[in-house]
């Protein structure tokens, strides 16, 4: 359960199903990386200990691969998905082509939805504070609000199916639009960020801070 909500919170909230995706970049995102984001780096709980349930590997050249508390790799075959960056508005942004997205995180896209988007992008708000990374997914009730009531070009689907929310939004328009959008539309809100602390430079010290945080993680009772 711990995995499945800080990958939910790194791939738009999926464990809730809810996704909100860029038809297309916006005009001006860059694939070089920013220094700040270069490294690996282990999810970090609500009490500030890393979790051995995720960890994230940034390449030089902007590629990105997960770990997992097993040493298992997502995806686990080239070519591994590459970020873009953009920032407006006072913000700092990361695009992740949705499919890979979800092969970072391990994560079956919902079948049930045969609407779903298979193309264009996720799109996260970075910042670094000191050694943490935070990441903020977009706050997809209100951006679905934007599209209902015209503000934004797109359209959304909403399906509650035995309590089990889940959601899409897509906003449309080509790359100046997108541009455009993002200069003056909020997409994020106050949803809590995913927080992710550095631990090195490779993929060594990434396995590494995966075993410390495994050997520190309180095992669950079972329930009899």
């Amino acid at each position: 359960m711990l995995r499945t909500i800080l990958l939910a919170l790194l791939i738009a909230t999926l464990c809730a199903c809810q996704t909100t995706v860029l038809e297309h970049l916006p005009q001006g995102a860059r694939s070089e990386c920013p220094a700040d984001v270069l490294g690996a780096w282990i999810a970090v709980e609500d009490d500030g200990q890393d979790t051995p349930d995720f960890g994230l590997l940034v390449h030089k050249d902007c590629t990105l691969e997960s770990r997992d508390k097993d040493g298992s790799a997502h995806p686990a075959h080239s070519p591994l998905p590459h970020a873009q960056f953009f920032s407006s508005a006072g913000k700092d942004l990361v695009f992740i082509p949705m499919t890979e997205a979800f092969e970072l995180a391990a994560v079956k896209p919902d079948d049930k939805a045969n609407a779903r988007a298979k193309t264009g992008c996720m799109v996260f708000a970075w910042r670094r504070y000191g050694n943490e990374l935070a990441l903020q997914a977009p706050d997809h009730r209100h951006v679905a609000h934007l599209i209902v009531d015209g503000v934004v070009s797109g359209r959304t689907a909403w399906s509650d199916d035995d309590r089990i929310i889940w959601a899409e939004n897509v906003l449309r328009g080509d790359e100046t639009a997108m541009a455009q959008l993002l200069a003056h539309t909020d997409l994020f809100g106050d949803t809590k960020s995913m927080r992710l602390r550095h631990v090195g430079n490779d993929e060594k010290a990434l396995n590494r801070a995966l075993r410390a945080a495994t050997s520190k993680a309180k095992p669950i009772p079972d329930r009899k």
